[in-house]
């Protein structure tokens, strides 16, 4: 059953004896309790999203998509294999400048924030600018990531980036709006969500920070062994899929490589 954002605060208020907090509102909890959450560990069920944005042309970057925490791979949409390369943005500037020609169609690629790209012009919105929506204000203080580009896309073709990557927390402004996480970690949100709750109702005297080591357990501290839900939770997501299929590479690959072995697929090269 999907737990609505209004039932959840309804649970922490049942636990606490009345609101969660006089001077913080109950969504910005939640939606903090969520991005911990998120970021507690690499959870699987985060993972495996795959998008294509659109490479708008003339424009020498790319928006990723909203909630994005980490791009795993990219490439390019119109079948061309080894397309897309990564660098650092340091690279993509002297790649930039220096624009070299490129027997195979290929992008460089480096993640950029504030909107501004590697050649030190800062886009739409400006930040120079006295925002005057609170729209606007929003955008500027919340930077947000895009992928900076070399060459600049231009009109033909298939203008799509293939994106595979791992998402974070859906941020919710409704009470009426599901929280979009697996039944099986709806308890340790909870559980988390009261203890959000705590702190903002007593910081003088509540220990957030022991009280979160205590729930998610802190490794050879015998004194934060690790609660239930949070066990419960990671146990669950490993299993979801607890064959990773064959080893490859490596010594196994150079009996391939001999002729000895054929059923031991080929991937990278190995110590041989």
């Amino acid at each position: 059953m999907t737990l609505l954002t209004g039932t959840a605060v309804e649970i922490a208020q049942h636990r606490l004896g009345g609101e969660i907090s006089p001077t913080v509102s109950a969504l910005r909890v939640v939606n903090e309790t969520g991005n911990l959450l998120c970021g507690l560990r690499n959870w699987n069920w985060l993972q495996g999203m795959l998008e294509a944005v659109e490479l708008v042309p003339g424009q020498p970057y790319v928006d990723l998509p909203p909630g994005i925490t980490s791009v795993r791979a990219a490439d390019r949409g119109d079948g061309y294999r080894s397309s897309f390369e990564w660098v650092t943005p340091e690279a993509l500037l002297e790649i930039r400048s220096n624009t070299p020609h490129l027997a195979t169609p290929a992008y460089f690629g480096a993640i950029v924030w504030d909107h501004a790209d590697l050649t030190g012009q800062t886009t739409s919105p400006s930040y120079e600018v006295t925002p005057t929506t609170e729209a606007e204000a929003e955008a500027r203080r919340e930077p947000t990531p895009r992928i900076a580009l070399y060459p600049v896309p231009s009109d033909g073709g298939n203008l799509d980036l293939l994106l595979y990557y791992t998402r974070g927390w859906r941020t919710v402004a409704e009470d009426t709006e599901p929280i979009f996480i697996p039944a099986f970690v709806e308890p340790l949100f909870l559980e988390m969500l009261r203890l959000r709750a705590l702190y903002y109702e007593n910081q003088d005297s509540f220990n957030y920070d022991d009280a979160m080591r205590s729930l998610i357990g802190v490794p050879a501290d015998i004194r934060y062994p690790g609660g239930v839900a949070y066990e419960a939770a990671v146990r669950q997501d490993h299993q979801l899929q607890p064959d990773l299929g064959r080893l490859e590479g490596g010594a196994a690959q150079a009996l391939t490589i001999y002729g000895y072995n054929s059923y031991t697929k080929k991937s990278i090269g190995g110590p041989y």
